[in-house]
């Protein structure tokens, strides 16, 4: 177990970007419907699943930093922090341009700042943004930079097609692998950025309180993904024309979803547990619940497992799916303003990752 509190960090501003194209549920069962008869699979499955309705997808040709870039320039343009104090450029996303270099370098040019504000990726499956977070928050109150900016853009466009072709040109597929495979049609693209400062830049802006993780390594092996999801090395691809062998080549990723939800909430309840300890709060006390956003999966059986109570969640899985690293601050972001979240609100974010990993993380609003 990891834990830490933060002392004088605040969230000073945020953005998030989705792509253009709407896809829906409904519309990737219309293609694989006969695959579907098939192996007694009834049609509305993956609606009545995940919850999902639909999922925003950006061209094959937009590469994550783009996706990145476009949230970033709203944050900086929302914040009061000048531009010269932000040390770290962290790009926290799954898909990134390329193996190297770093896309927080493509971010940090594209943005124009000097060589004195550092850049590096971190990636650790969906929890990116909360260990990011977790990075900049211990910069911060160690005095190393008085403030830094998070930014993510998943583009799921190219895993996402080429899953479906390997489920269209596989006569031979059965019940078992199609259910490993689902999981990737509730992706969906998505960006955020945030500038995360000292308090002296903010003082009324929402602050992370504490941070409690947890890695449960045994449960390393319920999402797999085979590519490294460079994004363009696949942009220019076109998987329609490929075999089946080159398909199983190229991004693919398997998932044992039961199981994987199970465990979570399992490593979740420890968590919980692990941040009441570290802090005094408790169920009642917490006004609204922020869990990564896979899906409808995430039901009453979670919630009591882990000991939150469901009613004070906010999602946006319907609307656009799973968006990897993006997800929960996506969640978070809009919640802020839907709910909204009045000032003195005591706020619990729960992020996943395959690995198995989670963050838990307190803020005050």
């Amino acid at each position: 177990m990891f834990n830490q509190k933060f002392k004088s960090v605040r969230l000073e501003s945020y953005a998030r970007s989705v792509g253009p194209e709407e896809v829906t549920s409904s519309q990737i069962e219309d293609k694989l419907a006969p695959l579907l008869t098939r192996l007694g699979v009834p049609i509305g499955t993956l609606e009545r699943l995940s919850g999902i309705v639909s999922r925003r997808f950006w061209p094959r040709t937009v590469l994550p930093s783009q996706i990145a870039l476009e949230a970033a320039e709203v944050a900086l343009a929302q914040t009061k922090v000048p531009r010269e104090k932000i040390g770290v450029i962290i790009n926290c996303s799954v898909s990134r341009d390329y193996f190297e270099p770093a896309t927080s370098t493509v971010v940090h040019k594209a943005l124009g700042f000097s060589p004195r504000t550092v850049a590096f990726d971190i990636t650790n499956a969906c929890l990116g943004f909360s260990n990011s977070l977790s990075i900049l928050g211990t910069m911060i109150d160690a005095g190393q930079i008085e403030a830094g900016l998070i930014v993510s853009g998943e583009t799921v466009t190219n895993i996402f097609e080429n899953t479906m072709e390997s489920l269209l040109r596989r006569p031979d597929i059965d019940r078992d692998s199609l259910l490993k495979l689902l999981p990737v049609l509730t992706l969906g693209c998505g960006g955020v950025a945030a500038v995360v400062c000292h308090e002296k830049y903010a003082p009324e802006a929402p602050r992370p309180v504490a941070m409690i993780s947890r890695t449960e390594s045994q449960y390393s092996d319920l999402c797999e993904g085979n590519g490294d999801f460079s994004v363009a090395d696949y942009k220019d691809l076109d998987f329609t024309k490929m075999s089946v062998e080159e398909l199983s080549a190229h991004p693919l990723m398997f998932t044992e979803a039961s199981k994987l939800i199970t465990s979570a909430s399992k490593v979740g309840g420890a968590a919980w547990r692990d941040m009441q300890q570290l802090i005094d709060w408790n169920r009642d006390s917490v006004d609204h619940v922020f869990c990564h956003q896979v899906g409808r999966q995430v039901n009453e059986a979670f919630y009591k497992e882990i000991g939150l109570d469901m009613s004070k969640e906010f999602n946006i899985y319907k609307d656009y799916g799973n968006m990897v690293t993006s997800a929960l601050p996506s969640a978070l972001f809009v919640g802020a303003e839907a709910k909204p979240i009045n000032k003195g609100d005591k706020v619990i974010t729960m992020g996943f990752g395959s690995g198995l990993n989670t963050v838990f993380t307190a803020w005050v609003w």
